[in-house]
């Protein structure tokens, strides 16, 4: 007997030819050319604001850095210091004209004299003939010692001035640490037109602020702080023409940021520096300079709130660096000088600890005197 079987199941479909590999897609030729043309549009643009930058960097930044002047002046490039009867311009970096009062030029020659801190030297010190102020913003002992070391290297000390502020030993100063700063030195005294700018750290990072500038300024960067040949830096600004309470604002961030403070990893660090600070007393004794110990003024408002704000504790801590510069200068027969009472007016200060530059000219040379005797 014949019978049919019927299912309701359809057929399956017959197997697909096999399939070579996948082959990525392909743009079509106008999607790919105008991918190309984005690249390079981007390619073009970046090489553009790369040489723009490397040009600001150049043409306007580099002719008004502080830090490249001082370092010329450090390393002994700069035109002053020269063979003796060299005439004395001023170093590139500094304004070409100084205010009135200041020293017209630097002495020629080769100078044995020369001052080492941070801003306080730097800003409140103009120094007297035959001396440069090697002094920079927010350095700190490392700095001072290797820059001493480095610039008496190949000539015989005379006057050496030392600033000798409590506040070197506070803790955001003893965790500063020279570092590459020998390598930041050399680069920036280098006179290599070969060397890119922008490759600098330092300008780097500071890159969207001086663009910033040149365009406020009319496609010019301009500064009222004025550097001199001698390396002192002039600053203008007078604190007590600050509102009231900006002004006790910015005395009580001061007093809380030169607070001294205590605990083992401060109290460590403090012998490392108090004796890093004894080998460069010695070493230049030995060598036959003539060393003052300057601790700088300070405005009669900051005076006040620091006996006001500081605190037993504070107030000990600071006498006690008193103490150990005082007995620096008995043991090496140095002379320690205190100016931190040298001005009542507190119109002679920028801020609440910085002479500004009228009152640094006006003062340096009592500064030089108090220092050194009668001669500065």
């Amino acid at each position: 007997m014949n019978s049919s079987i019927s299912s309701s199941e359809p057929a399956p479909p017959p197997p697909s030819p096999p399939r070579g590999p996948e082959r990525p897609e392909v743009p079509a030729p106008g999607a790919r050319g105008a991918l190309l043309r984005f690249a390079a549009i981007c390619a073009a643009a970046l090489l553009a604001l790369t040489l723009a930058a490397e040009a600001l960097l150049r043409f306007a930044v580099e002719p008004r850095d502080e830090f490249a002047a001082h370092a010329r002046l450090l390393t002994g490039t700069a035109a002053h210091q020269s063979a003796p009867g060299a005439q004395a311009d001023a170093p590139p970096g500094a304004p070409s004209h100084a205010p009135p009062g200041a020293p017209s030029h630097a002495p020629s020659g080769a100078i044995r004299s020369a001052a080492f801190g941070d801003s306080h030297a730097a800003r409140g010190f103009v120094p007297p003939e035959g001396m440069i102020n090697l002094a920079f913003p927010s350095e700190g002992i490392e700095h001072m010692d290797w820059k001493a070391r480095r610039f008496f290297a190949d000539r015989a000390p005379d006057r050496v001035l030392l600033q000798a502020d409590p506040h070197l030993f506070a803790p955001y100063r003893l965790v500063s640490r020279l570092g590459d700063h020998p390598d930041r030195i050399a680069a920036a005294a280098a006179a290599d037109p070969m060397r890119l700018r922008i490759a600098d750290p330092r300008h780097r990072a500071r890159l969207i602020g001086y663009a910033r500038s040149w365009l406020a300024g009319g496609f010019a960067l301009s500064s009222r702080i004025e550097v001199l040949a001698n390396g002192a830096v002039l600053s203008p600004g007078d604190f007590s023409a600050l509102p009231e309470r900006r002004r006790a604002l910015e005395l009580a961030r001061r007093i809380r940021v030169h607070s001294l403070g205590a605990g083992p990893y401060i109290d460590r660090r403090r012998a490392e520096l108090q004796a890093r600070w004894s080998a460069l007393m010695d070493a230049l004794t030995e060598r036959g300079a003539r060393i003052c110990l300057a601790t700088f003024p300070l405005s009669p408002a900051y005076r006040a709130a620091m006996a006001a704000q500081e605190g037993k504790e504070g107030q000990a801590a600071r006498r006690e660096v008193m103490a150990f510069f005082a007995a620096e200068a008995a043991r090496t027969g140095a002379r320690h000088v205190d100016l931190r009472g040298l001005t009542d007016d507190p119109a002679d200060f920028r801020d609440a600890d910085h002479l500004n530059g009228a009152a640094a000219l006006r003062l340096g040379p009592a500064i030089a005197r108090a220092c050194f005797g009668p001669e500065g």
